[in-house]
């Protein structure tokens, strides 16, 4: 099976990178832990601007630097002030 960037995984890695939910490959376990949450159904992450809401950091990051026309710096300066509480955001963060 290849997965949604068109990654073709040997066959000794499929079970270990495979979405149980939608049978998606990834390239890593990390990478298909983040994904896993786009199943989990829960919207934790809301812009600052509009009602937006995703699962992910990272997705509301992108939404707020094109849909809003946001600096990188603005981001994490607004994002640490509005998630201050919600357990695991920042762990691994890089940018």
């Amino acid at each position: 099976m290849v997965g949604p960037s068109g990654w073709e995984p040997e066959e000794a890695q499929l079970g270990d990178t495979t979405c149980p939910e939608c049978g998606a490959v990834y390239a890593s376990r990390t990478i298909l832990r983040r994904h896993l949450l786009t199943h989990a159904g829960e919207k934790r992450f809301a812009c600052f601007y509009c009602d937006y809401r995703t699962e992910r950091k990272d997705t509301l990051k992108q939404h707020c630097l094109k849909r809003h026309e946001m600096t990188v710096a603005e981001f994490k300066r607004r994002a640490e002030e509005a998630f201050r509480d919600v357990k695991g955001v920042f762990d691994g963060f890089t940018g």
